[in-house]
């Protein structure tokens, strides 16, 4: 076998060359993080049905990731999300978690809709069936959990909803999140 020195420098060269473009390429586009604070803990007025002046205040999540910080330490906080169009749309929850460092936390996600005067709960597929309430857990908290039995029921540190909704049609998440007191609780949702 002949040995050709020009060819050698070639292909290293257009090695070279490939290598440094494809490093030079982001590899993903990675879509920014929206903070999206909320206090919300009640969408009724006090003498039954939804209040059209709460629901318009409750903050919205968007397509994208979605950090949800519940400023209200205590209960469950409500944030909406209105369809820009009629698909089926993916929610994925993770990071469930609260700002004190070390602690252990779990929660769930509970999902819902706008039926006339009051909310509806509303099914989507998720792992283990159909449901409308997902349960999290931080990675401390699945540490020291063993889940048995329905698949529905457990907790997991990332938990996917597929559900179809119309243009305009409003999903309202109630999430509750468990953990000490005195700390700002949370968890991210991404929608596609």
């Amino acid at each position: 076998m002949k040995f050709n020195a020009k060819k050698l420098v070639a292909f290293i060269l257009a090695t070279a060359i490939i290598a440094v473009t494809f490093l030079a390429m982001p590899n993903e586009v990675e879509a920014a993080t929206r903070t999206v604070n909320t206090t919300i803990t009640n969408l009724y007025k006090s003498g039954g049905g939804l209040s059209a002046a709460v629901i318009k205040k409750t903050p919205t999540v968007k397509l994208g990731v979605n950090k949800v910080v519940q400023k209200n330490a205590k209960k469950s906080c409500y944030v909406k999300f209105v369809a820009p169009q009629t698909k089926t749309y993916t929610f994925t929850f993770s990071n469930m978690d609260v700002s004190k460092p070390n602690q252990i936390c779990c929660g769930h996600i509970y999902i819902s809709t706008k039926n006339g005067k009051y909310l509806d709960s509303l099914k989507g597929s998720t792992f283990g069936g159909q449901s409308h309430t997902l349960y999290l857990g931080s990675k401390r908290f699945l540490q020291n959990h063993k889940n048995t039995g329905d698949k529905l029921y457990y907790y997991m540190s990332k938990r996917s909803y597929k559900v179809t909704l119309k243009k305009g049609q409003t999903l309202f998440l109630n999430g509750y999140v468990a953990g000490p007191d005195k700390c700002t609780r949370g968890y991210t949702v991404k929608i596609s």
